[in-house]
């Protein structure tokens, strides 16, 4: 059932990718990689109230178990936190004169009921594990979407702290700072982890990010 709900999700199936995967998840209530992917598709669906349940279950077994708190935290905020949201793209989709739309600037805030239970799951997530870049870019994404941008940032700047040689926390920084018009300062992470390391990847991060300012 578990190779079956990936053929669905490969096949863009999501609704009988989901229904294969809580019943091979059902079969195997011990398993957490069973779980961890129906929660992921159950995020990907939206169907957050399922993903919760399913997350909190699991944390009750297992208290430590960082992707599942990260989920739950996810869950509870009903926000999608898409890893594109980080993505360097070409000037004329993210650069300092066309802010991203997915920065609501503080409306869910207000809006969302359940928007401070969501920051405390997402603080525990980080509390689990100081040090997960995951952890720390989560609740990044949070507050980046939720219009906390100086929280964000400082969120992003601890994740590259915790691990400076990690190029994707870099790439989400310097991403960052182009969206909320500070594109100058976001040659510097990414510069300094393409020197230091002449890694081919850090090299083309740093030429996406000249690209999508225009240096070409």
């Amino acid at each position: 059932r578990t190779a079956l709900a990936r053929a669905y999700l490969h096949e863009g199936q999501l609704a009988k990718a989901i229904e294969e995967s809580i019943q091979a998840a059902d079969l195997q209530h011990a398993t957490a990689d069973a779980q961890l992917q129906t929660i992921s598709l159950l995020l990907k669906a939206r169907r957050f109230a399922d993903a919760e349940s399913r997350a909190a279950r699991l944390l009750d077994h297992d208290p430590a178990n960082l992707t599942a708190q990260i989920a739950k935290a996810t869950a509870v905020a009903e926000i999608d936190l898409d890893e594109g949201l980080f993505e360097l793209e070409p000037a004329t989709r993210l650069d300092s004169a066309n802010q991203p739309g997915y920065v609501m600037v503080g409306a869910l805030q207000d809006a969302h009921p359940r928007f401070l239970e969501a920051e405390t799951e997402f603080k525990r997530a980080v509390a689990l594990a100081p040090s997960s870049v995951d952890a720390l870019q989560a609740l990044a994404a949070f507050y980046w979407k939720t219009g906390r941008l100086a929280a964000a940032e400082s969120a992003l700047r601890r994740a590259v702290g915790a691990n400076p040689g990690h190029l994707p926390s870099r790439r989400r920084l310097a991403a960052f700072l182009v969206s909320v018009g500070r594109a100058a300062e976001g040659e510097t992470p990414l510069r300094q982890i393409a020197d230091s390391t002449r890694n081919s990847q850090a090299q083309l991060a740093l030429a996406d990010y000249y690209v999508s300012q225009g240096r070409i």
